[in-house]
């Protein structure tokens, strides 16, 4: 089965470029494209570990709102139990998800619903 066929929302974007890397957490997953700046994500997201601002579930992918203009081009992602990190072209690691034992490294135990 095609990934254009079940993924409407985002026929496009997969058109345009291929999916370059995949990382799976408990009950989320992630779809980095050959872009390197387009991130999919869908699955679990009660402690905000898909990055969209939210603590909504998704059914479907959707492309994660990044500030490109901080972040640049993505390296790697990479999903937790219920957490997710990205690394940038510039070495430094972005987080989000669940934080209740510091996991996300912020000196907090604050979760997190967007990539800081």
């Amino acid at each position: 089965m095609k990934l254009v066929k079940i993924m409407p929302k985002i026929q496009n974007v997969l058109q345009q470029h291929k999916i370059f890397q995949i990382a799976l957490g408990l009950s989320h997953s992630f779809f980095l494209l050959s872009d390197s700046q387009t991130l999919l994500a869908a699955g679990l997201n009660e402690n905000g570990q898909l990055g969209f601002g939210d603590t909504k579930n998704r059914n479907l992918f959707e492309i994660v709102p990044l500030p490109l203009e901080k972040l640049g081009f993505i390296k790697q992602v990479s999903a937790g139990f219920h957490f997710s990190y990205i690394l940038s072209q510039n070495n430094e690691l972005w987080a989000c998800g669940q934080n209740h034992v510091g996991q996300l490294g912020m000196g907090d135990f604050t979760d997190r619903n967007t990539f800081a």
